[in-house]
């Protein structure tokens, strides 16, 4: 695990963690909001159940790319990845991600957009 990277931003981390992203307890690789700024620019963190100094309501994880794409196994036969002047996008039919500086991101955007359309179904039939 690469602490010092930053993988994803808290804003993405938290929208995946409200769209019904599995969130770790224990050991677990986090971003936290930093209290002092209100940054989500803040390094992860490795953390585990014993740390006093999480508030596990700003606490989100960041899952890694083999999780996230464990996450879209339903769609691993259609999707797929672009990668552009550095950028990555991901498709699945005609649902897309915008361009992102890493996959990670790119395939977390993709997952959030497929589970509120999975939500929308189900909640209209």
């Amino acid at each position: 695990m690469h602490i010092g990277k930053q993988f994803m931003n808290y804003k993405l981390a938290k929208e995946l963690k409200t769209a019904g992203f599995p969130q770790k307890i224990g050991i677990a690789y986090g971003v936290h909001l930093d209290p002092m700024t209100g940054s989500d620019g803040c390094k992860p963190t490795l953390t585990d159940e014993r740390s006093e100094s999480i508030d596990y309501d700003t606490y989100v994880f960041v899952p890694t790319l083999s999780e996230l794409i464990d996450a879209l196994e339903e769609y691993a036969d259609k999707w797929e990845m672009t990668k552009d002047n550095g950028m990555y996008k991901v498709f699945y039919d005609d649902i897309s991600s915008h361009p992102q500086m890493t996959l990670e991101e790119a395939v977390a955007e993709l997952w959030i957009k497929l589970n509120r359309l999975m939500t929308n179904f189900i909640q209209t039939h």
